[in-house]
């Protein structure tokens, strides 16, 4: 990552950021690098809807292996509550579809294994018929209970995960004081967070748009400042997945705060959809927030000290 482009030789200045890059990268090579990927609404890695299905029927086939050796002295209302305990199980572990499926199989294989006449759907006791319903019933309610309580304790992890993020990179933030740090931090989480390349484009002092920091260095970054620039001046999104300039490689959005934009933030996620999710998208907008607010502190205290130095010259000039 390098400094912002300068004017002229500043050698003092120049000696303290190599000493300032050098530190970081000895500590990132200290630090275990690893990527932390935001968590899946079902609050682990997701799998195919026919792996689903799949799982929640052998669930119930592997009750019923279980039962079927205690066939002759098993009670019918054990046996039901076993079926019972399967599409929980399945309900806890795969989702509201397939707790349906399981407890239709449940039903089904209640019925083969331990309703006279055995092996076949057939009913010698219409009495059977109202357990058969109850039992559906019951299966589906439990089933909609646990797979509400999962998602609940989902959306609670994901809060969480959010809530630790946000306060990991205020720490930084407010670690950082001059305005490459500023970027690298920036850059360093969205990059954990969104994987592909992120770059971090500022104004320099005659106002001109430049890319200050990329992670990774990617060729032909530069290509799309255009699109920054309308970003920069209109205060809005634009880029890849929007409405305006969506031909771009990467999706702009500005380092903005109430009273005005101070920069803009390319980013290609990876995979490309990961921002159609709104709660990435908020996580995003909140990490932006919080680098522009940082950003905005650091560019307050350079205009002070410049006035400080400013003063202090008239008063020399003066005296």
């Amino acid at each position: 990552l390098g400094e912002p482009r300068r004017q002229g030789p500043e050698q003092p200045e120049r000696q303290l950021g190599q000493r300032q890059r050098h530190a970081g990268t000895e500590q990132r090579q200290r630090e275990p690098q690893r990527r932390v990927h935001p968590a899946s609404p079902r609050g682990g890695p997701e799998l195919g809807p026919l792996r689903h299905y799949a799982g929640a029927a052998f669930v119930v086939a592997l009750m019923t292996a279980l039962a079927v050796p205690f066939h002759g002295t098993l009670a019918e209302i054990d046996a039901a509550m076993l079926y019972l305990l399967a599409v929980v199980v399945a309900a806890a572990r795969y989702g509201r579809g397939p707790s349906v499926l399981a407890g239709l199989l449940a039903v089904a294989c209640f019925d083969i294994v331990f309703v006279q006449p055995y092996g076949t759907f057939a009913v010698s006791d219409v009495r059977y018929l109202l357990t058969f319903v109850m039992m559906l019933v019951v299966a589906l309610v439990m089933g909609g209970l646990t797979t509400r309580v999962r998602e609940q304790a989902s959306v609670a992890r994901l809060r969480e995960r959010r809530a630790s993020t946000l306060y990991a990179v205020s720490r930084d933030l407010a670690a950082a004081r001059t305005r490459p740090e500023l970027g690298r931090v920036t850059l360093r989480h969205l990059h954990d967070l969104f994987g592909g390349s992120v770059m971090l484009i500022l104004p320099e002092v005659d106002g001109r748009l430049d890319v200050v920091a990329e992670m990774p260095a990617r060729q032909g970054a530069r290509s799309d400042l255009g699109v920054a620039k309308w970003v920069f001046e209109h205060g809005e999104s634009a880029g890849l997945g929007t409405q305006t300039l969506p031909a771009a490689d990467a999706v702009y959005l500005p380092l903005a705060t109430p009273e005005r934009v101070l920069g803009v933030v390319g980013l290609r996620p990876e995979p490309v959809d990961r921002l159609g999710d709104p709660a990435q998208r908020q996580l995003l907008e909140s990490l932006l927030g919080q680098a522009a607010v940082a950003l905005e502190r650091t560019a307050l205290a350079e205009e002070k000290r410049i006035v400080h130095l400013e003063y202090e010259a008239e008063q020399l000039r003066t005296s």
